[in-house]
């Protein structure tokens, strides 16, 4: 929750920057950790009907929309950090006293390690037709 208060925090900082009011400022992060617009309305102490009319506006709804891609890449960027526990506890159960465990720990960790390779091949194979595509139709 700490972590959540913070990105929401880090998001209100940065909106300052921008053409918005005041009431619209600080409304963006309320909106982004809100259930509902009714209770974001209600913690914002404005109408709900106000929080629509500033969605039909494109540069509060083009912030709103930065802002949650703030919030998620900021949420993205703990689950990266967090892949080398679940690493860890993934190789530990290699060794745990239940065989469906061990095999069921042992497919996980090839399947990850399968799609991973996959999707590098993936991207190679794109970065080489984008290349292609480029030396044919832009030049």
């Amino acid at each position: 929750m700490t972590q959540n208060k913070t990105d929401v925090q880090n998001v209100e900082k940065s909106l300052r920057k921008d053409n918005l009011t005041a009431k619209q400022i600080k409304a963006i992060p309320i909106i982004l950790k809100a259930d509902s617009m009714e209770s974001a309305a209600k913690e914002a102490s404005i109408e709900r009907g106000t929080i629509y009319r500033w969605l039909k506006d494109s540069d509060f709804k083009q912030r709103l929309e930065e802002a949650r891609n703030e919030v998620f890449e900021d949420g993205l960027n703990r689950l990266k950090t967090a892949t080398d526990t679940a690493a860890k506890k993934m190789i530990e159960l290699l060794d745990h006293k239940d065989p469906t465990t061990r095999r069921l720990a042992a497919k996980d960790i090839l399947t990850f390690a399968f799609r991973s390779f996959e999707t590098r091949e993936l991207e190679a194979r794109i970065e080489r037709i984008e290349e292609i595509i480029e030396k044919r139709f832009v030049s």
